[in-house]
C-alpha cells in the first residue's frame, strides 16, 4: 500500500511539470514606436530593450524608422516594466525579397554604431506607442 501512495505521489509530481511552460512567460504588452536622429527617422537599425531581469525583446526599424518590438520567444511585445534601450546602425543587417524568404545578408555603409538611450524606457499594461530619440553621438559597436 505504501508503494502505491508514493508512485501516486509520483505521477502527481512528474504531471505537474518542472517549469518552462507558458505559465513562466511574464507579462508583456505591445511595444512600437519610432525611431528618429536629430529629428529624422532612422532606417534599419536594430533596437534592443532589455528590462532589468528577464528576456529582451527587439525590433528592425523599417525605412520610415518604425518598429515593433518581438520578445525574446518570438511572440510580440516587451515585458512590463523598466528597460535600458540599445540600439545599433550599421553593420550586417538582414532585409526581405517577399515579406516572407530572407535575403541574404547586406553590409550596411560603414562601421556599426551602438548608441545607448540614457533615459530608461517604461513599458506598461496596454499599448505602449513610443517615439525614441538617439543621442547625438554613438560608439563604435
Amino acid at each position: 500500500m505504501s508503494s502505491f501512495r508514493e508512485f501516486s505521489v509520483l505521477v502527481c509530481l512528474v504531471g505537474a511539470g518542472c517549469g518552462g511552460g507558458v505559465d513562466d512567460r511574464p507579462e508583456t504588452a505591445p511595444v512600437s514606436g519610432l525611431l528618429l536622429k536629430n529629428g529624422e527617422a532612422v532606417a534599419e537599425a536594430r533596437i534592443e530593450f532589455i528590462p532589468e531581469n528577464g528576456a529582451s525583446s527587439s525590433a528592425t526599424t523599417d525605412i520610415d524608422g518604425k518598429f515593433e518590438l518581438v520578445y525574446s520567444d518570438g511572440k510580440p511585445g516587451a515585458k512590463v516594466g523598466t528597460h535600458q534601450v540599445r540600439v545599433t546602425i550599421g553593420g550586417t543587417a538582414m532585409g526581405t525579397a517577399d515579406g516572407d524568404s530572407p535575403k541574404p545578408p547586406k553590409k550596411a555603409p560603414g562601421q556599426p554604431m551602438l548608441y545607448i538611450i540614457s533615459e530608461p524606457q517604461s513599458v506598461s499594461e496596454g499599448i505602449n506607442e513610443l517615439e525614441l530619440e538617439l543621442p547625438k553621438k554613438g560608439q563604435p559597436g
